[in-house]
C-alpha cells in the first residue's frame, strides 16, 4: 500500500467529521421525537372509567415508543462519538508520523 496523500488524508478525515455530524443530527433529532412522544401520555383521572383499558394500552404504546427513540437516540450518539474519535486518533497519529514509522504504509 502506497503512503497517501495529505490532500487524500485531509478528505477522509472531512468526510469522517461530516458523518459524526450527521449521526449527531439524528441523535437529536431522535430526542425531539422522545420528547414529543412523551407529551401524548395521557393521565389517568381525566377520562371516564370506559377508556381505562384503551388509556393503559395507549400509555404503554407511546411509552414503548418514547423508549425505542431513546435508545435511537442513544445508539446515533455513540456512532456520532465514535466516527469523531476515529477522526481525532486517525489526525494525531499522522501528524505524529506514526503511520509511516510502523509502515502502516
Amino acid at each position: 500500500m502506497t503512503q497517501p496523500t495529505p490532500q487524500t488524508i485531509g478528505v477522509a478525515l472531512t468526510a469522517l467529521k461530516a458523518e459524526s455530524a450527521l449521526w449527531t443530527q439524528q441523535s437529536e433529532r431522535l430526542q425531539r421525537v422522545a420528547n414529543d412522544a412523551t407529551a401524548l401520555l395521557i393521565e389517568p383521572g381525566g377520562v371516564t372509567v370506559v377508556f381505562d383499558a384503551f388509556l393503559d394500552a395507549y400509555n404503554e404504546v407511546t411509552r414503548l415508543y418514547v423508549q425505542r427513540s431513546t435508545d435511537g437516540r442513544d445508539s446515533t450518539a455513540a456512532i456520532a462519538d465514535t466516527l469523531a474519535a476515529v477522526a481525532t486518533t486517525y489526525a494525531e497519529e499522522e501528524k505524529a508520523n506514526l503511520h509511516a514509522q510502523h509502515r502502516l504504509y
